[in-house]
């Protein structure tokens, strides 16, 4: 009785077995299924106006070491559309998601750069020309450096500046585009911006604030939402969030049960259960750190997303702890991880979106898997963890969640925030002095099952 109580909130398990090559080599979806990669402005471009991350890079630790490595050009993102095109039309994708640099739009309050969005209108339009449906991110982790001079998130005039940046943008991008994701993550911004110390503002357990800046973005999110549809009334709208599905490393302990549940109760339910319920609220162990009610928020979602890369278990044995105290990023040491120290389980992606279904889509909206991918220096897992995750997921379809595209994080090698240049997590391998892409063997692993399918 005890231990059903405290595995409530434990995601569905996730089994450590490969599907069958056979099965694999058969896998296809429906024609309407999308499929393509990803991207962020600040991650790919070659940005030069400042911003929440510029700063971020200029600031030192403790150790006298920077914050965050120096963006320098990054993927020339720009400059190399074409090219990067011509790498998604031959690999068959039919959606590609990408982000708006909001300080290079917006570089003063109110002063906006009409030839720097021109860039994107001319990517969408290049995009649909090719078959492939433009998807843009409106806040993905970076916004303009006089936000942050206002204590940024948490300035009492972020929620008006995202909003007038969202009525330029979306009207500019009217006719252009119709899918939008109004913010990437808020749990990672909270997470690694106010908790962990990695992402801008730097702050470490500053728990009142983390809860705060959340709410601030769930409050934009629906706002976004309805002036969205309010301009573009065909538009499909989302917001993005990330699950890191959190199991007891041993199923018949109550205390790994119950402290899995915990975590999970912090980093993947208040965001999930906000937009099913309207109710904010942080209560890991049921103790309630934060609660606030945001009315309308349970209809602001045309359909949902959910970006998924890995698990961790919790282990009461000092053996198994990694670098946090009792937890570990794998249940046994056959799991492989990534170059980032993620394990890599190709059934959780199915655990994850089933999880999804059940627990938070009433409506039985439909569910887009926005990013999962690894880093991967040398291409050596990510061929198998992509096709093995992309039959788990097929067999959630087969089961009935209403599953309706898989992206791929990401098209390219690029600037992975606080890692600087150091994650690879591109199916394209980038050469950032002399730019120059490289398909990876995963990429055509990823293009067969692609091609089976349309």
């Amino acid at each position: 009785m005890i231990l059903a109580l405290v595995k409530r909130h434990i995601p569905p398990t996730a089994p450590l077995e490969d599907l069958p090559e056979e099965e694999i080599k058969q896998l296809k979806f429906s024609k309407d299924f999308y499929f393509g990669t990803a991207s962020s402005a600040y991650q790919v471009e070659d940005t030069k106006e400042e911003s929440n991350w510029t700063r971020f890079s200029h600031q030192f630790n403790r150790e006298g070491e920077r914050k965050a490595p120096d963006h320098e050009n990054a993927c020339k993102a720009f400059e190399n559309f074409d090219n990067d095109l011509q790498i998604m039309k031959d690999s068959k994708f039919n959606c590609y998601r990408f982000g708006l640099s909001w300080s290079d739009i917006e570089p003063k309050h109110g002063e906006f750069n009409d030839s720097y969005m021109q860039n994107y209108i001319e990517q969408c339009d290049k995009l649909t020309a090719q078959g492939i449906e433009p998807m843009i991110t409106l806040f993905h982790f970076e916004y303009p450096g006089w936000i942050e001079d206002e204590k940024g998130l948490l300035s009492q005039n972020f929620h008006q500046y995202f909003i007038e940046f969202v009525e330029y943008t979306v009207t500019k991008l009217k006719g252009h585009c119709k899918y939008f994701f109004t913010i990437n993550e808020p749990m990672s911004v909270s997470l690694m911006g106010y908790l962990g110390g990695a992402f801008p503002p730097g702050y470490k357990m500053k728990f009142r604030k983390s809860f705060l800046a959340v709410s601030k973005m769930l409050f934009c999110h629906l706002s976004a939402y309805k002036l969205i549809h309010q301009i573009i009334p065909e538009s499909k709208v989302s917001i993005v969030n990330q699950l890191v599905l959190c199991y007891p490393k041993h199923k018949w302990s109550i205390i790994e049960n119950a402290l899995a549940s915990a975590v999970n109760s912090f980093l993947n339910r208040p965001y999930m259960e906000a937009l099913t319920t309207g109710v904010l609220q942080f209560r890991p162990l049921g103790i309630r750190l934060f609660k606030q009610q945001i009315v309308g928020l349970p209809e602001s979602q045309d359909f949902i997303s959910v970006n998924h890369y890995t698990s961790i278990y919790i282990t009461m044995d000092p053996r198994d702890w990694n670098e946090f105290p009792m937890a570990n990023r794998r249940p046994n040491k056959d799991v492989p991880l990534s170059d980032f120290s993620w394990s890599l389980i190709p059934s959780s992606l199915e655990s994850a979106v089933r999880w999804v279904d059940k627990e938070w889509n009433p409506h039985h909206l439909p569910i887009f898997v926005t990013e999962h991918g690894l880093s991967d220096r040398d291409d050596l897992h990510r061929g198998w963890f992509t096709t093995q995750s992309l039959g788990y997921l097929k067999h959630a379809i087969d089961y009935g969640i209403p599953v309706m595209g898989y992206i791929h994080w990401s098209l390219l090698d690029n600037y992975e925030w606080n890692e600087g240049y150091k994650q690879h997590f591109g199916l394209v391998k980038v050469d950032f002095q002399s730019q120059e892409r490289t398909p990876q063997k995963s990429l055509q692993m990823y293009k067969e099952i692609i091609e089976r399918s349309v």
